[in-house]
């Protein structure tokens, strides 16, 4: 079963516990819970539709309409609310949710609601019928939780779910995208634009996590591309993602610039001739910078997250994240690695190539940092040639305070939607 079917599998089981606690007249907590359970179920069944969209709307629902089903059940108000919320997560939704796509599963949504609802009104037996669902919604979300419940990875989304954030809460299954093989082998993921054909492109080069385009920080990004009216070609660095991992026998199989180059070529093809940018995020930014310096038709740049590395020989730590990263099974000598990453990943030589007066470049500065990276990152600011403005995204970390497991994503609205905003006035070259 796909994570799409589970995600909406998971918004159908809790709207029937929320029939279940609503069919007991004499209990008005549990109607009032009840009211409470199927707002924030109509949120997941957007999220399992396709929306990215702010909890926001379902918990002023939930809290708005409770008081007044404590006092008397209201069927067709409650329904109403569904559907509100409904239309808002299509609306609110980073990009939006195509309306009829939204309609149509509204139109799904809402009178499978108001069915469990008769039903257990005309079975009674609240508790009877609770206690058989019960059990399902805890296997269900056991399902959806355990793996970052044993794995600790559920850390990554702690700063998404602060409470102070918890409206902006966004979560629901990675988007869809189609699998393009390059010629040289390597996998990228191309999105289409909201806005159809004849949208601008973005190549987006992603940071060092295993996961490649997939990892919750891309996704987040990919996101605010499209949003911004981009269509998106996402590449998995070689040994990330599904990408393949280089010949470890030879030194020149490990440049990335053919496959990113290549990556470039096929989205402009796709495009029709309408401007590319290219969009790197933390390790990401040191490729754009050189794919930017091969690529002279590139419409820009944009770089979030990046700095310049400290030189010479790699540390221990990084020594093993460059195997592990790229899943390794056999460690390769330091003095090889070490030249890899002078030849290929390092940052200060890559800028001298780029000339002055060509490519507009637009520099991000995240407001939570590895310490590392703030250390550094006004450096390179400075190192790169003009046209250039950086701009600093407050309140949002290194991975757009996102989080990503078994293909699900969730994150902070609020981060996206301002990288969004500044993605739309770069491509529209805005002056700051």
């Amino acid at each position: 079963m796909s994570r799409v079917w589970l995600f909406l599998l998971f918004a159908a089981l809790l709207r029937a516990t929320a029939a279940a606690l609503r069919a007991d007249p004499p209990r008005r907590s549990l109607r009032a819970a009840g009211w409470a359970v199927a707002m924030v179920s109509t949120w997941i069944a957007a999220s399992g539709a396709g929306a990215w969209t702010p909890l926001g709307p379902a918990l002023l629902a939930a809290v708005l309409g409770a008081p007044i089903e404590w006092r008397r059940r209201r069927t067709i108000l409650r329904l109403a609310a569904e559907g509100g919320v409904f239309l808002l997560a299509g609306f609110l939704s980073v990009p939006p949710l195509a309306p009829l796509r939204t309609a149509a599963f509204l139109l799904l949504w809402v009178p499978f609601g108001f069915t469990l609802d008769r039903l257990f009104l005309r079975r009674g037996a609240m508790l009877r019928w609770a206690a058989a669902l019960l059990p399902l919604f805890a296997v269900a979300a056991i399902r959806l939780l355990h793996p970052w419940a044993v794995s600790g990875a559920w850390r990554t989304l702690v700063p998404a779910i602060a409470p102070s954030r918890v409206v902006f809460l966004a979560f629901g299954p990675a988007p869809r995208a189609d699998r393009i093989v390059l010629p040289g082998g390597a996998v990228a993921w191309f999105e289409r634009s909201p806005e159809g054909d004849g949208a601008p492109g973005a190549v987006l080069l992603h940071g060092a996590d295993r996961r490649g385009s997939a990892q919750a920080a891309a996704q987040a990004l990919r996101r605010a591309l499209r949003d911004a009216g981009y269509a998106v070609l996402a590449v998995d660095h070689p040994g990330y993602g599904e990408s393949p991992l280089p010949d470890t026998s030879a030194i020149e199989t490990w440049d990335p610039l053919p496959d990113e180059a290549a990556a470039f070529d096929t989205l402009r093809a796709i495009c029709g001739g309408a401007p590319v940018i290219v969009v790197g995020h933390s390790m990401g930014v040191r490729e754009a910078v050189r794919l930017v310096g091969a690529r002279p038709d590139a419409a820009g740049a944009a770089l979030f997250g990046g700095s310049l590395e400290k030189r010479g020989p790699q540390s221990d730590y990084w020594y093993e994240r460059f195997h592990t990263d790229r899943r390794l099974d056999r460690r390769i000598s330091r003095e090889k690695v070490d030249r890899i990453c002078a030849l290929y990943y390092d940052t200060l030589p890559l800028i001298r190539l780029l000339p002055a007066n060509r490519t507009r470049i637009l520099f991000v500065r995240f407001g939570r940092e590895h310490e590392d990276v703030e250390a550094m990152r006004d450096v390179l600011f400075a190192r790169l040639p003009a046209p250039k403005e950086s701009w600093d995204l407050l309140g949002t970390d290194h991975y757009f305070n996102s989080g990503a497991r078994i293909g699900l994503v969730a994150g902070d609205l609020r981060a996206i939607r301002r990288a969004s905003a500044l993605l739309r006035r770069f491509r529209e070259g805005t002056p700051r």
